[in-house]
């Protein structure tokens, strides 16, 4: 494994746990800080151990493509463990985190009205933008569609925002309705924290990159 990618790992990691830190010196909030961490570590990990014991995954998925499908399966797999940890634990409920089939009335025509435009979008800007022979394969496709949004969703959106929730519940304005939809500072954190995965990296030469238009 190069170290560009262990470095971009450590980064992400640190994106969505270095909230939490200041939480740690309070007495009641230090258990929910240490599961914080504890989740932003395991994303990272459960994600790169194929590439950190190769010997244990001699075969991948070579009909769908060079991605690293085992590791996001551990991912979502890791996710899940936890997920049910912390709600068997009582600190987390299953509505809290998103585990749950019934959607709130209104939820799917609202979803579509979100999810068409948005995606309308996205076409239009990669058509204008690429040259002939690149758009996606099918193998892209697939994984993109499926890995990184089933284990990503339910760790970020997921857990580490009802976690965030529970640390800041005893803050003014801890909850907050906007467009409808009920929200606390776990949701600003997260997004903060997302943004800034994928806005500042290092280089082949471990050089911090910064894109404000990506954060």
């Amino acid at each position: 494994m190069d170290n560009q990618l262990l470095a971009n790992a450590a980064l992400g990691a640190t994106c969505f746990s270095v909230a939490a830190l200041p939480w740690m010196a309070m007495r009641g909030k230090r258990a929910l800080a240490g599961w914080v961490v504890l989740v932003a570590t395991a994303d990272v990990v459960a994600t790169l151990f194929p590439w950190l014991f190769p010997w244990l995954f001699p075969a991948t998925f070579p009909a769908l493509g060079n991605w690293n499908w085992s590791g996001k399966l551990l991912d979502l797999l890791a996710m899940l463990g936890l997920s049910a940890l912390l709600v068997h634990r009582g600190m987390l409920t299953r509505m809290s985190i998103g585990l749950q089939v019934r959607q709130a009335p209104g939820s799917g025509r609202a979803l579509l009205m979100f999810l068409t435009p948005y995606f309308l979008t996205l076409a239009a800007l990669k058509g204008l933008t690429s040259a002939a022979g690149e758009w996606p394969s099918l193998k892209t496709l697939a994984f993109e569609a499926t890995m990184p949004g089933l284990a990503e969703e339910l760790a970020y959106r997921g857990v580490l925002t009802a976690l965030y929730d529970l640390l800041t519940r005893d803050l003014p304005n801890a909850r907050v309705r906007i467009l409808g939809a009920e929200m606390g500072y776990g949701a600003l954190t997260i997004s903060v924290a997302f943004g800034l995965l994928h806005g500042i990296t290092f280089d082949e030469q471990l050089t911090l990159q910064c894109s404000l238009l990506t954060v």
